[in-house]
């Protein structure tokens, strides 16, 4: 994306968090990927009532390419593409990540996830240098 940091009002980055429970999502656009942007960028989704309880990272894999009609200027559109994600149902989870509140996560927990514990998954767990 930094190849299009022009069309993008020099943006280069676009930070991606997904609530793995939720499925809900935030995009936030940086200029740089230093500690004080992404920090910045992290308090946008933390002080969103949706706060995360689980991160997983993708270890700065970014998006190689974005094309929407012939061109790759996404500041304008990012947002909108945010929001339809965000109210679109989702197959997993059996609603859509913005009607996910914390009166029915107990409910979403026990019927949809509580198949893995009956299965006798227990929590996943991430080592370094797993892909």
């Amino acid at each position: 994306m930094i190849e299009y940091a022009n069309e993008n009002k020099g943006y280069k980055y676009l930070l991606t968090v997904i609530d793995i429970f939720s499925k809900y999502a935030w995009a936030i656009p940086t200029k740089s990927k230093t500690g004080p942007e992404v920090t910045s960028a992290m308090k946008v989704v933390l002080k969103d009532s949706r706060i995360p309880k689980k991160l997983h990272v993708d270890r700065a894999k970014m998006w190689k390419t974005f094309s929407i009609q012939g061109t790759y200027k996404w500041i304008d559109i990012i947002d909108e593409l945010v929001a339809d994600y965000n109210n679109t149902k989702h197959r997993t989870i059996k609603m859509k990540p913005r009607d996910v509140t914390l009166k029915n996560e107990k409910y979403l927990l026990r019927h949809i996830y509580g198949k893995f514990e009956a299965n006798g998954t227990k929590n996943v767990k991430f080592k370094v240098g797993d892909h």
